[in-house]
């Protein structure tokens, strides 16, 4: 039985904000010790702060999950002073 087209939709949706979400533990398991792994971190971050970004409305039912994701980006890729303001 084939998948209808708003199903497949829907699929997809989810399956981007799942992966924006969970990059938070790709980015802490990368080393951020070293220039390159440090670079590397900021860039998972940065990625996924900007598909996290327009999620951060009341309407969208995920608010408060955003903004602690947000957080947690914010701070594995050294923003200390951006990550308390997401949470406010």
């Amino acid at each position: 039985m084939p998948i209808d087209g708003k199903k497949l939709d829907a699929i997809t949706t989810n399956s981007e904000y799942v992966k924006n979400m969970i990059s938070y533990y790709l980015a802490l398991s990368t080393d951020g010790t070293t220039p390159d792994g440090a670079k590397e971190r900021k860039k998972i971050a940065d990625d996924s702060l900007a598909y996290l970004k327009p999620l951060d409305s009341e309407d969208g039912g995920v608010m408060p999950l955003v903004h602690g994701r947000m957080a947690k980006l914010y701070m594995v890729k050294g923003d200390f002073a951006n990550a308390p303001q997401v949470l406010r």
